[in-house]
């Protein structure tokens, strides 16, 4: 969990210093929310199972193993 709030930090820190970055994000953001928006509600379904089946994912491997 640690690692993860890591890179996100690290993600938002290169946003905060690059302009160039920033910019290309927000028009991604933008592209996709368009997307979303002329293909709902499936869309919003599609999104929403894959967000959910990454998050299980990734608790599924931070489980400790022995």
């Amino acid at each position: 969990m640690i690692r993860m709030i890591g890179l996100i930090g690290m993600a938002g820190g290169f946003f905060v210093i690059s302009p160039g970055m920033r910019q290309a994000g927000l028009e991604n953001g933008l592209k996709m929310a368009a997307y979303l928006d002329s293909h709902s509600p499936y869309s919003y379904v599609v999104v929403t199972m894959a967000m959910v089946g990454a998050m299980v994912l990734l608790a599924r491997s931070a489980k400790v193993r022995r």
